[in-house]
């Protein structure tokens, strides 16, 4: 078993992730009927990480579960990361503000998700800091 992060380390380490990526990491493509598609992802190609993928050492492969909403990670990859001790609902929850928002809106998110769960906000994404 790797170390295992508290909320507080996971919380600001997506934060300063996000605020410093400032893109979302997807892949647009095209289905069937040639509209174009988003599919979140942990990691792209060119480096480019989602909330959960930033808390994944770089030795997962993440191929296999691309797309995949973090509740359906096997356990060894999230003990891999250090998070079988934090709830996967707090894990969905930052995975949909990278997913749903717009970067330009993930700063606001993200101090609401830290106001929900009584967290303190890192630097990266305090008001003052704007």
């Amino acid at each position: 078993m790797g170390k295992q992060m508290q909320e507080q380390e996971v919380f600001n380490k997506v934060c300063d992730h996000l605020m410093t990526q400032k893109k979302a990491a997807v892949r647009i493509s095209k289905n069937e009927l040639g509209e174009r598609t988003k599919t979140c992802l942990y990691r792209t190609a060119s480096g480019l990480k989602c909330a959960i993928g930033c808390l994944l050492p770089d030795t997962v492969n993440t191929l296999e579960f691309e797309g995949a909403n973090v509740a359906s990670l096997a356990d060894e990859v999230l003990d891999a990361a250090g998070l079988t001790n934090i709830c996967i609902g707090f894990l969905e929850r930052l995975q949909d503000i990278h997913d749903n928002f717009k970067p330009s809106l993930w700063a606001r998110e993200l101090r609401k998700f830290a106001k929900s769960e009584k967290l303190v906000e890192p630097k990266s994404i305090s008001i003052s800091n704007r």
